[in-house]
């Protein structure tokens, strides 16, 4: 079993998983921010964080393991947009955008170096649909901290107001967040869509160069009307095996032993595969079968009113 101990400070960690062995990792309670940017600084070309200039953060999150190519795709089939790691600089190009929020152009525009923009609305070099960039945008952040995939859209500071949870639920993650979104690209949600731009537009800028997530909680003492407070999750670990697998997955959740307990697992584009609620968890060994799971990485989230752990694992056939 491999481990490592995160860092304080945010990092940008490649893992290489081997066949056969487990991987953990075991973070500081407290030190759990979210690291986004907004879409003006992915417009930016002369932004430069932790040491990364803006074009080589894009071109990592538009990258497998390997640095080879690994697009975002954005919409469904038919009515869709995909940004190949060629097109990096598109992206530098195309943001900030603005501009009323729409579906995408009909047809499938794939997009890397030459920066074709098909039928994409475009005005003075930038995209003139506030839904698109700002979906671009989460789709480079999701990259760029995969954590964000899990996080529910309460914990992201999405305000109770927005019409998102009528239509996503109190539990949905960022993760169902952008599903329904390329759902809506799509052409598949119909109505005014500010709303969703709107939620989208939320996370991307209160992670903005990280921050923590939030949540109600009652102050010590009671009271407090249900003031909002920064609200960090202590980070446990647990041990996935085998890693890479192909018919299952069996986890050790010995820490969450005697807790309610949430189990999610995301594909690597984001969308939700499993979800399993479990009250007073009994037995430290979960069996999970992969038989309907796509191909490639993938994401499990655990938590507990207390305590959180994740861990990627691949499947493969």
């Amino acid at each position: 079993m491999i481990q490592i101990n995160m860092p304080t400070k945010f990092f940008t960690l490649l893992l290489i998983l081997c066949l056969g062995n487990s991987f953990s990792l075991n973070a500081q309670a407290g030190t759990d921010n979210y690291c986004t940017f907004t879409q003006g600084y992915y417009g930016n070309p002369n932004g430069i964080q932790y040491g990364e200039t803006t074009i080589q953060i894009i071109e990592n999150a538009l990258s497998d393991g390997n640095g080879q190519n690994n697009p975002i795709t954005l919409g469904v089939p038919g009515r869709s947009l995909t940004i190949n790691r060629s097109a990096a600089a598109c992206v530098i190009e195309w943001l900030p955008g603005g501009g009323a929020s729409k579906k995408l152009p009909s047809g499938d525009l794939n997009v890397d170096g030459n920066c074709n923009a098909g039928a994409l609305p475009i005005r003075k070099g930038r995209i003139k649909n506030n839904l698109i960039t700002q979906a671009i945008t989460l789709a480079l952040n999701m990259r760029y901290d995969d954590r964000l995939y899990y996080l529910t859209l309460e914990n992201a500071c999405i305000s109770s107001s927005n019409a998102i949870y009528t239509k996503l639920g109190d539990n949905a993650t960022i993760g169902d967040l952008m599903e329904y979104t390329n759902e809506a690209l799509g052409g598949n949600i119909s109505g005014n869509l500010g709303y969703l731009t709107s939620a989208i537009g939320a996370v991307n800028d209160h992670f903005d160069e990280c921050q923590a997530a939030c949540g109600i909680v009652t102050p010590p003492g009671g009271g407090g009307g249900g003031l909002m407070f920064r609200q960090t999750l202590a980070t446990t670990e647990i041990f996935v095996f085998p890693n890479p697998a192909k018919d299952f997955i069996s986890i050790n959740v010995e820490n969450f032993i005697g807790e309610d307990v949430t189990i999610q697992i995301y594909n690597r584009l984001g969308m939700l595969q499993k979800e399993q609620q479990i009250n007073q968890l009994a037995e430290g060994m979960i069996r999970v079968d992969l038989n309907n799971f796509s191909l490639g990485m993938h994401v499990l989230s655990i938590r507990s009113n207390t305590q959180q752990a994740n861990q990627k694992f691949i499947v493969f056939k």
